[in-house]
């Protein structure tokens, strides 16, 4: 039988090498991993706050434009309800709903003839109250928008 001989090559070891060793670069990826995770679940969030702001800023338009043409109707009108409205009562009306961005928004109105007596001229202004509600993440969202409107004397002329 015939043996063979292996030689071995050595590299010749230098201590004054630079560089990294592999369990070095392992800990620099596992910290810049945690990073970048870190990094996303902010985003993340930043991006719900995003869309929930979104979704406030349409609701409010909605209930804005709702209420805005509740007050340019005349005094006495019907949309209001009864004709007059009995004092300390509510007139309560659903009113449509609205779909923006997937979300369905759905707004109610009040208005109520004003029951205070130490509000002068109480009894010539009505509380108007739109409502705007609607569902996120398993979330009620709520907001109540209140005007007075008032009876508008005119002036006398001297």
């Amino acid at each position: 039988m015939m043996t063979v001989q292996r030689e071995s090559i050595r590299l010749p070891m230098n201590n004054n090498q630079k560089g990294f060793t592999l369990v070095e670069l392992i800990v620099a990826i596992v910290i810049f991993a945690i990073g970048i995770i870190g990094v996303a679940a902010l985003q993340t969030q930043a991006v719900r706050g995003n869309s929930f702001s979104m979704q406030m800023s349409q609701g409010n338009n909605i209930a804005e434009n709702l209420i805005e043409g509740l007050m340019v109707l005349p005094y006495e009108s019907t949309t209001f309800g009864d004709n007059p409205i009995p004092k300390g009562e509510n007139v309560k009306r659903t009113g449509e709903t609205v779909t923006s961005g997937g979300i369905t928004y759905r707004v109610t109105w009040t208005v109520e003839q004003a029951n205070d007596p130490t509000i002068p001229g109480y009894d010539e202004m009505k509380l108007v109250a739109a409502e705007i509600w609607w569902d996120n993440d398993n979330r009620h969202i709520s907001h109540t928008f209140l005007k007075v409107k008032g009876l508008k004397k005119e002036e006398e002329e001297d």
